[in-house]
C-alpha cells in the first residue's frame, strides 16, 4: 500500500516536472488571445501608421492552408525567411482591413516595410503603412477591423493617435473598432463636399445622361424647371435619410433601376418628342438616383460635429453640377430644335445614344 503511494506520488511529481519545462514553450506559442499594438501620427503631407501585430494569427488569415502554430516555432532564420515570403500577402490583409480617414475622406495606403519583431517573447510582425494626405488634417478617424471576423474575437490592438500635439490612447477590440481624434471646422467640411458633390455629378455619367434626357424632351424653360427641380427634391430627400441612416436601399437594387430611369425618359423622347415630363415621375426617378448619390457618402466617415454642414454642401454641390449642365446644354438643345431638319434629327439620334447607354448600364448591372 505504501509503495503504491509513494509511486503515486512519483507520478503526480514528474508530471509537475514535465509542466515546468513545458510551461515556457506554451507561453512562447500563444497565450490564447492575439494582441497589436499601434503609433499613428499626422505629418504635414502624410500619416504613418506603425503596427506591430500577432503573427502568430497574421500567419493565419494569410495562410490558411499552413500549420500556424508550427510554423511560429520554427528558428528565428526559418521564420523571418516564412514573413519575407508572405510579405506581400500579409501587407494586402492589413490595408484591406482597416481604413483611416483624413477630414472624412479615406486614404489610400502602401506599405513601407513589414519584417519579423519580438514583443514579451512572442514572435509579431512589424509594419509601417504610409498614407499622402494633400494638406495637414483637421480631423483623423480610424476603422479597424484585423482578425475580429476572421480568426480571433478577442484580438485587442493597444493604440495611441498623436495629433497637433495632442495624443489619444485607446484598446480597439471587437466591440469597439473606430478610432477619432480633431474637430474639422465647419468651413472645412463645407468647401470639402461642395466640391465633392461636384465632382461626383461630373464623373457620374448615368447622372448626367439621365439630366440630359430630361433636357432633351423640355420645351420650354418653365418644363425644365418643373422637371429638374422635381428631380432635385426628390434626390434631395433621399439623400438626407440615406445619409442619416433612416431608410436606404441596396446598390445591387438602386444601380439597375437608375439605368432602366435613363432608357424610360430617352424611349419616351424618341416615341413622344417634346413633352412636358410628368413632374410626379421626374420625383419618382429622382428619389431612386438620391440614393446613388449617397453611395459616394457612406465610403465617407463624416464627422458628427460637421454633419450637417457637409451634407448640405455636397447636395449643393450636386445641384451646382445640374446647373451647370442645364446652362450649357439647353440653349444648344432650343437652337437645334429650332434649325433646318438636318440638325433637328441631331435630338432624337442623341436620344438613341442614351438609351443604348441606358441598356449597356442595365445588362452591365444585372447579368455581369
Amino acid at each position: 500500500m505504501v509503495a503504491q503511494m509513494n509511486f503515486k506520488w512519483l507520478k503526480t511529481l514528474a508530471i509537475l516536472i514535465l509542466l515546468c519545462f513545458s510551461a515556457p514553450t506554451m507561453t512562447k506559442a500563444h497565450n490564447g488571445t492575439s494582441e497589436a499594438y499601434s503609433e499613428l501620427t499626422v505629418e504635414s503631407n502624410e500619416v504613418v501608421y506603425k503596427l506591430r501585430i500577432d503573427l502568430e494569427e497574421l500567419l493565419q488569415v494569410t495562410r490558411p492552408s499552413a500549420n500556424s502554430s508550427a510554423d511560429i516555432l520554427l528558428p528565428q532564420e526559418q521564420l523571418d525567411r516564412l514573413v519575407n515570403e508572405s510579405k506581400s500577402v500579409m501587407e494586402q490583409y492589413i490595408l484591406s482591413h482597416m481604413i483611416i480617414y483624413a477630414d472624412g475622406e479615406p486614404l489610400e495606403g502602401e506599405a513601407a516595410d513589414l519584417r519579423l519583431t519580438e514583443v514579451n517573447d512572442r514572435a509579431f510582425a512589424a509594419a509601417e503603412l504610409r498614407y499622402t494626405v494633400h494638406s495637414t488634417p483637421q480631423h483623423i478617424a480610424l476603422d479597424y477591423n484585423l482578425f475580429f471576423d476572421d480568426v480571433d474575437p478577442a484580438h485587442a490592438n493597444y493604440f495611441q493617435m498623436t495629433m497637433d500635439g495632442k495624443t489619444q490612447e485607446s484598446v480597439l477590440t471587437y466591440e469597439f473598432r473606430q478610432i477619432e481624434l480633431g474637430e474639422m471646422s465647419v468651413v472645412r467640411a463645407s468647401k470639402q463636399f461642395l466640391l465633392l458633390g461636384m465632382e461626383h455629378l461630373f464623373t457620374g455619367y448615368d447622372h448626367i445622361l439621365f439630366v440630359v434626357a430630361l433636357l432633351l424632351a423640355a420645351s420650354s424653360v418653365r418644363k425644365i424647371l418643373v422637371t429638374v427641380t422635381a428631380f432635385t427634391a426628390a434626390h434631395s430627400l433621399t439623400l438626407l435619410l440615406a445619409s442619416l441612416q433612416i431608410f436606404s436601399l441596396p446598390a445591387s437594387l438602386v444601380e439597375p433601376v437608375i439605368a432602366l430611369s435613363i432608357i424610360y425618359v430617352a424611349l419616351n423622347n424618341m416615341l413622344r418628342g417634346p413633352s412636358n415630363h410628368n413632374a410626379w415621375q421626374a420625383f419618382g426617378f429622382g428619389l431612386i438616383h438620391g440614393f446613388g448619390f449617397a453611395g459616394v457618402l457612406s465610403e465617407m466617415k463624416l464627422h458628427t460635429g460637421a454633419f450637417a454642414a457637409s451634407l448640405l454642401s455636397f447636395n449643393i454641390g450636386i445641384e451646382i453640377g445640374q446647373l451647370i449642365i442645364v446652362l450649357l446644354l439647353f440653349p444648344l438643345i432650343q437652337f437645334a430644335r429650332a434649325s433646318r431638319p438636318a440638325i433637328r434629327w441631331s435630338i432624337p439620334a442623341l436620344s438613341v445614344v442614351i438609351s443604348l447607354f441606358g441598356t449597356f448600364w442595365l445588362v452591365e448591372r444585372t447579368l455581369l
